[in-house]
């Protein structure tokens, strides 16, 4: 691989719902932002320019939203990008029935604009070190320091620096567009995004989030069995503590890196060159969704039930499902029906209990996998 290699065109999956669906979801989204608009303050940020008339603002939102319309303003659609961020932030809208629609409404501006708001921009961030503390699935992790933050993590696409220009515009919106959806999440076991850094000498756009001493769950759990410090019942407890990604200071797990994965995933050539890339952790329906009477691989309940029996299967080995698989060979393999296998037995095999839960989540009828709250509740039984 080098710069400027020829990769097919990048295509994002299609997570829309039907057209009729999507025409009246749109309606009435900009109905919703135009009048939560309308009552911003001038003042509020005083970095915008005030758009004082709710009927402006639904014209602007209906232009810029409009299916096949190429047409962008570019002042007042910066404008309204930071408007609808700027009402997210609101004290007032925290937890309020109205944010979906405003990061939908969000989401739509930054892909059909392919602007960020520009509060999302961090300036003043020092990176001199650039060895990469995370490398696989075509991330990088550098280390850097923000003021009054302190250490940061800055997470990089390695892609951005090897598709072609013309390729480019579709894996930035995408890009875009997981930012400011983990931007406007807000939980405690979510790891805080602070925004967004310009690299040119990487690529690019980079993102941003507080620096995890303790890195991501796999290298957390081989560190402790390493040491000895995890063994037996003690493993079992760690997993259900430290099912997601990132591990903080106080050893709870933290989701983050947002859709990334899938973003490389889409470049096509790049990820079937990955041995342990996505794939393995995907459903078989979003791995061929035709076959299974779906229209497009769009992630839901089910499939996450799928991952989760794949990521307890990663924790107990500590290595990626199908671990020396090509994505192309995962795939083939998923389809045909095949599974992870059991991890061995000994201090750190994994109980009958918790191998039931699992290959249940691997069930090939979707109605057949537990639902979320079944997990919950059966990995409490055994995990007290």
């Amino acid at each position: 691989m080098h710069p400027g290699t020829q990769f097919p065109q990048y295509k994002s999956r299609d997570n829309s719902p039907p057209t009729g669906a999507r025409e009246d979801e749109r309606n009435s989204d900009i109905r919703i932002v135009s009048e939560l608009l309308s009552q911003l303050p001038e003042e509020h940020p005083a970095s915008v320019s005030p758009i004082d008339r709710h009927s402006r603002v639904e014209e602007l939102l209906r232009t810029l939203l409009a299916e096949g319309n190429d047409v962008v303003l570019e002042s007042e659609s910066q404008d309204l990008v930071d408007r609808v961020q700027a009402k997210l932030k609101s004290p007032t809208l925290q937890a309020n029935a109205s944010r979906p629609p405003l990061i939908r409404v969000l989401s739509r501006l930054v892909d059909r604009t392919g602007k960020l708001p520009r509060h999302l921009f961090l300036h003043d961030i020092d990176c001199p070190d650039r060895r990469t503390y995370g490398l696989g699935k075509g991330i990088d992790i550098f280390c850097g320091t923000l003021p009054r933050q302190g250490k940061v993590s800055i997470t990089h696409l390695r892609v951005f620096r090897m598709v072609m220009p013309s390729q480019r515009l579709g894996l930035e919106k995408s890009f875009f567009r997981q930012a400011v959806q983990w931007y406007n999440l807000s939980h405690e076991f979510v790891l805080p995004f602070l925004g967004v850094i310009d690299v040119p000498e990487l690529g690019g756009i980079c993102m941003v989030s507080p620096w995890m001493e303790n890195s991501d769950a796999r290298q957390f759990l081989d560190k402790r069995v390493q040491s000895g410090d995890l063994v037996g019942s003690e493993y079992l407890k760690a997993v259900n503590k430290l099912a997601h990604i990132y591990i903080s200071d106080s050893h709870n797990a933290l989701i983050g890196d947002f859709g990334l994965a899938s973003i490389v995933e889409a470049c096509g050539e790049y990820s079937t060159s990955l041995q342990g890339g996505p794939t393995a952790w995907l459903a078989p329906e979003l791995i061929e969704p035709e076959k299974y009477g779906y229209e497009s691989s769009k992630s839901t309940k089910a499939s996450d039930a799928y991952s989760f029996g794949c990521l307890c299967i990663e924790l107990y080995t500590l290595q990626s499902p199908f671990e020396g698989l090509t994505d192309f060979k995962i795939a083939t393999r998923v389809l045909r029906g095949d599974r992870p296998k059991r991890p061995p037995a000994g201090d750190r095999g994994m109980p009958d209990s918790l191998w039931g839960l699992v290959t249940r989540c691997w069930r090939e009828n979707v109605a057949e996998r537990p639902t979320s709250c079944d997990i919950v509740q059966e990995m409490r039984s055994f995990c007290p």
